[in-house]
């Protein structure tokens, strides 16, 4: 029986050692595959989870979920009309190499998206990248954030930031995490986080959270860790609209009351 058909899409951050960040958008979904047994094939067949993950030094998140949704219903459909699946790398390699980079400015790089076999327009995919001298690029909404938080906490949480506090996002949705952790990091501009970013971590990794310095982190909430390495954290329950602080750390400075009523009334 196959599982549920629903397609996974999340984001995720990896800073390297240099401090250079890559960003990455994943797309999960399952796929129907024969039981290989000593290079034979069985058969019996089962539904094997796959994922694809495209990563880039910008933060073009939007336009590579859209086009690795695009490539799935091609592969999905292409066993309908050819009998057989059209490889993901080569989907995958076309995009990556007939695409030009956008060079910094006015340049819109626009990809058609086309619908397999019959050459209709599907949609239309934007790359741009903004000039040195204006606002990073930001390709996501704002919205998402005031859906999850509501404006006291995104206030409290952005005070924490400042503050270079410990800051733990969870959620029961993974893709919520990525998207959280970059408004809060755009709405510094001009000022940039230069502590440890990690919007997503890895299970094999939870202990990173006990980290004794400033951090940006996020975590699901069926892979929390165990409270007793969250002294001084500041937990962000997107999926509760909550903001929590455990034990054995300073408390959360506010900003001051007239900084915070005009912030508040801009929101």
């Amino acid at each position: 029986t196959p599982p549920e058909q629903k397609l996974v899409k999340f984001s995720f951050v990896l800073t390297e050692v240099s401090g250079t960040q890559l960003f990455c958008t994943c797309l999960t979904f399952y796929e129907h595959q024969r039981i290989s047994k000593d290079g034979k094939q069985e058969g019996n067949a089962v539904w094997v989870p796959k994922c694809i993950c495209l990563v880039s030094h910008w933060p073009f998140f939007q336009q590579f979920s859209v086009f690795m949704e695009h490539i799935y219903n091609v592969f999905k459909n292409s066993s309908k009309t050819n009998g057989s699946f059209l490889p993901l790398e080569r989907l995958l390699a076309n995009f990556m190499f007939e695409t030009p980079f956008p060079p910094r400015g006015r340049i819109n790089v626009k990809v058609n998206l086309m619908e397999e076999g019959t050459g209709t327009k599907m949609k239309e995919v934007s790359f741009k990248r903004p000039a040195p001298n204006k606002l990073p690029l930001r390709d996501f909404s704002l919205i998402h954030l005031f859906r999850l938080l509501s404006v006291e906490n995104i206030v409290l949480v952005f005070s924490c930031i400042l503050n270079e506090r410990r800051v733990l996002f969870v959620s029961n949705r993974v893709e919520d995490l990525c998207i959280a952790a970059e408004t809060f990091k755009s709405l510094l501009f001009p000022m940039i986080w230069r502590h440890i970013y990690v919007p997503v971590v890895p299970e094999p990794l939870l202990e990173r959270v006990c980290a004794p310095f400033p951090y940006i982190m996020g975590v699901t909430e069926q892979a929390m860790p165990d409270q007793k390495l969250l002294d001084g954290v500041i937990q962000v329950e997107l999926h509760q609209n909550k903001v929590l602080q455990y034990e054995g750390g300073d408390e959360i400075n506010s900003l001051t009351d007239k900084l915070q009523a005009r912030l508040m009334k801009g929101l």
